[in-house]
This record gives C-alpha cells, sequence and structure tokens, in this order.
C-alpha cells in the first residue's frame, strides 16, 4: 500500500511514532511519501527514519522554493500520492485554519484519500470529511 504522510514542523510525540510503526506495519505499507519539510526535526524526517527502519520505500515531495504558493502546491501532490494520508498533528484541535497540515487533509479529502489521524497521545481515528 503506497501512503502518504503530513504532520507538525514541532516533531511528533513518542506516542504518535509509536502509533505511526504500528499502522505502517499493520497495513503492510511499501511507500511512504512526504513533503521533505526543510525544517530538520519535523515530523516528516522522523515518519522517514521510521520508515526507512522498517525497510519501506520513501518518496520526498520537496517544494519548488520556499514561498507559501510552492509549500501547498507540495501539499497538494503529498496529499493525493497515497491511498492512505497519515497526519500527526501538534495539537488535538479538528481541522485548524493557518496550518499546512491540515490544508494537507483537507487536499486529502477532496481527492477522496483516506485519512488516519495520529493524536499527539497517540490514539488514532480514520477522520472522516469534517468541512
Amino acid at each position: 500500500m503506497k501512503a502518504s504522510f503530513t504532520g507538525t514542523v514541532k516533531g511528533t510525540t513518542p506516542e504518535q511514532r509509536a502509533t505511526l510503526r504500528e499502522l505502517l506495519v499493520t497495513l503492510a505499507v511499501d511507500e511512504l511519501n512526504h513533503g521533505a519539510s526543510p525544517v530538520e526535526a519535523c515530523a516528516d524526517w522522523q515518519a522517514d527514519a521510521l520508515a526507512r527502519e522498517l525497510g519501506i520505500r520513501v518518496v520526498h515531495w520537496p517544494p519548488a522554493n520556499p514561498s507559501s504558493a510552492a509549500m501547498l502546491a507540495r501539499n497538494k501532490l503529498v496529499a493525493e500520492a497515497g491511498d492512505v494520508l497519515f497526519t500527526c498533528p501538534g495539537s488535538f484541535a479538528v481541522n485548524p485554519l493557518r496550518s499546512g497540515t491540515w490544508w494537507t487533509v483537507r487536499r486529502a479529502w477532496d481527492a477522496k484519500v483516506a485519512v488516519i489521524v495520529i493524536w499527539p497521545d497517540g490514539r488514532w481515528d480514520a477522520l472522516e470529511d469534517r468541512r
């Protein structure tokens, strides 16, 4: 299964990483796509390291440049690249505005891609469109 990933630039919690590991294995993910954020300690690179540790192929979707428009265009490509989008938000807020992570979730909903939210405490939900 192909999966995509988006998450907070603040990085994931240990609980989120443990749950992501479990889901990657359980769902037999063989490819993980992410946005290759320029922030080195962010969730993208934590998911990247976890996927590589599990032997999962990783595909990077870096933005064309550092502009907001390029970042959003990249996020749309990431959202559409997988059969499922895993997201690790930095809070328990659902679908807040002004969040790149949740913007990517909305693009996945638009593309009819399944969304699995892994909350900061490690719980996860298959999240339906809540707009």
